[in-house]
């Protein structure tokens, strides 16, 4: 099989973090607040390419090129291609030290280059266990970071686990000297990688419902394109620099993510101008909140779509978490993955419950 038709979305590694849905309504106004509608109906779509998110860390790119086995993480540019490289780039970094990582590194350096024995490019992949995790009742047990993974022992899956050291979740293949690379659905199909061994690749892989049910989604779209006008002049971009005010719509997003931390979205809108009050000067407080009031249709209407948007992103998680899966995860006592992610082909988006997964990896 070809490397292109295993592989089918666009992927930047450089890219620190991935989109909530139902944020693109501040970031990019009545256009996001559409794709985050369709991103959602994609979701519930049976033929969608969807897998789960990954918890773990350190985030990890490996492969070969024309020099070699090379291997770090997705800040590294180049690849070291040793890890004598490797721990010079991470003392340099601001802090310094890291010499836990460096010797992590090279205890697992030998697992990942037999992986790869003839491949030209690089996967890209989320550790969750660098030495062979504990059995507990019967199930292999490992916490690579907020989420606990739990795998029966007697499965396919488990018995590969046990007959491992180093555990990587994949998600991405990357031609050779590319930074761009694309969803990797079945690593077992790309030329020159050995899935198990000493390095186990488990792919990202989900069961899905036979059939996802989400009420209200006409209410949205209705909702979407009665305010769009009104959402667009809030968020206008030239009205923003002209009153000197462009980080508006990443104060927006700050404070969700403050009310995240709170576990509540009531009264978004009002908590937003007392949040605004305590959170920039006195001079930025009233210039926003003057046009707050100059745009308060959009103002409003954004943030009840956005509340719309989360509700139903809600119910997607949970009818997937619902599924029963190879991995089981937790995040505390609250069983589902991270999260999942839907691959739109301009790149994936998340589907993530913030006040279950996002709040405790605030450690709110």
């Amino acid at each position: 099989m070809l490397i292109k038709q295993i592989i089918n979305e666009v992927y930047d590694v450089s890219k620190a973090r991935i989109d909530h849905p139902e944020d693109l309504v501040f970031t990019q106004g009545s256009a996001g607040a559409k794709l985050a509608l369709d991103i959602l109906q994609k979701a519930t779509q049976p033929n969608s390419e969807m897998s789960f998110k990954p918890d773990g860390k350190p985030a990890i790119m490996w492969g070969r090129d024309s020099g070699g086995f090379a291997m770090g993480d997705k800040y590294m540019k180049p690849l070291p291609h040793s890890v004598e490289e490797l721990a010079n780039i991470l003392s340099s970094r601001k802090g310094g030290g890291r010499e836990d990582l460096v010797k992590m590194y090279a205890d697992m350096w030998p697992a990942f280059e037999d992986s790869v024995p003839g491949i030209n490019g690089y996967l890209f992949g989320d550790l969750v266990y660098s030495s062979t995790p504990p059995v507990q009742n019967g199930k292999y047990v490992f916490k690579p970071n907020t989420v606990t993974y739990t795998v029966d022992a007697d499965s396919e899956l488990g018995q590969k686990i046990g007959n491992s050291r180093v555990g990587i979740v994949v998600h991405s293949y990357f031609p050779a000297d590319s930074r761009v690379g694309k969803h990797v659905e079945n690593p077992d199909s790309i030329p020159g990688v050995k899935t198990a061994g000493d390095l186990l690749i488990i792919p990202d892989s989900i069961n899905k419902p036979e059939q996802v049910r989400v009420p209200g989604m006409s209410k949205i779209s209705s909702a979407i394109n009665s305010n769009a006008t009104a959402i667009d002049q809030l968020l206008d971009p030239v009205a923003l620099t002209e009153k000197k005010m462009k980080a508006f719509p990443g104060l927006l997003v700050k404070y969700i993510n403050a009310r995240v931390r709170q576990r509540s979205f009531d009264n978004l809108a009002k908590g937003f101008v007392d949040w605004i009050d305590a959170n920039a000067s006195g001079a930025m407080s009233e210039k926003i909140k003057n046009h707050i009031q100059e745009n308060l249709t959009g103002f409003n209407a954004a943030m009840q779509i956005f509340s719309m948007i989360t509700q139903a992103k809600n119910s997607i998680i949970n009818q997937f978490d619902s599924v029963s899966g190879g991995i089981q995860a937790a995040t505390g006592d609250d069983p589902g993955h991270e999260g999942y992610l839907v691959h739109t082909g301009r790149g994936p988006i998340k589907l993530v419950d913030r006040f279950k997964f996002s709040a405790a990896n605030f450690g709110a």
